[in-house]
């Protein structure tokens, strides 16, 4: 079961921009370094035994390679940026429009439950579908049968197995399909819904589903965008 806690934490953000200044900035002493010891050395250099020209050589390409990596760093750096600027811009475009993500997580707000479903790749002799709570309990399970290769919608009223409605808030769901030799079959989840906005939770971008307060789903896991009207 996927793991339900989808924003990540702040100080984990924080800690990988420490490190990625911490990199640029250990690249530049390492040239400093470098420099110095280059230029002490020949300054202090015993007359009698001068460096030869190979040793000469072999430090001018090293620091020569440093300083070349150090600069294709800073390209991809820029490079990341604006590829994630590019991506981002296209997901504020998704907003109002209907988007299907890869996830397997469910939000219930009052009676108002997030669109789910499943894909199957060949058919499934038995079928079950169920439904977990943050805490990891069985709250629901929908014994669906036969299925048919393709896709599939679960259906879900928001009720647990003694038909009583569950409390708003986050709900995982999984599918157990058996093929015909008895083996277990590979099952796509996914979930569905309207882009209400474009959302970054601690520098990761998130399309927020179905309302202001809707499901968040990263826009790494959107797999369709399809007009309201498609």
């Amino acid at each position: 079961m996927s793991d339900m806690t989808i924003p990540p934490s702040t100080s984990s953000a924080f800690s990988q921009g420490s490190q990625k200044g911490g990199s640029a900035a250990t690249s530049m002493l390492n040239m400093n370094a470098f420099l110095t010891m280059f230029t002490t050395q020949l300054k202090y250099q015993d007359p009698t035994n001068p460096m030869e020209s190979y040793e000469l050589a072999a430090q001018l390409a090293q620091f020569s390679s440093v300083e070349k990596l150090t600069s294709i760093e800073k390209s991809m750096s820029e490079m990341q940026s604006y590829l994630s600027a590019l991506n981002n811009a296209q997901m504020i475009q998704a907003v109002g429009k209907e988007i299907t993500g890869a996830s397997n997580i469910i939000q219930v707000t009052g009676d108002q439950i997030t669109r789910s479903g499943f894909q199957l790749g060949v058919s499934a002799s038995e079928s079950v579908a169920r439904i977990r709570s943050q805490t990891g309990e069985v709250v629901r399970t929908i014994t669906m049968g036969e299925l048919a290769a393709g896709r599939h919608k679960l259906e879900w009223d928001g009720k647990n197995d003694a038909g009583q409605k569950v409390a708003p808030g986050l709900y995982a769901f999984e599918i157990l399909a058996l093929g015909s030799d008895g083996r277990a079959l590979d099952v796509d989840m996914s979930v569905s819904g309207t882009a209400f906005a474009f959302r970054m939770v601690d520098g990761v971008p998130f399309l927020v589903l179905d309302g202001e307060n809707g499901l968040l789903i990263p826009t790494s896991s959107v797999k369709q965008v399809n007009n309201p009207s498609a």
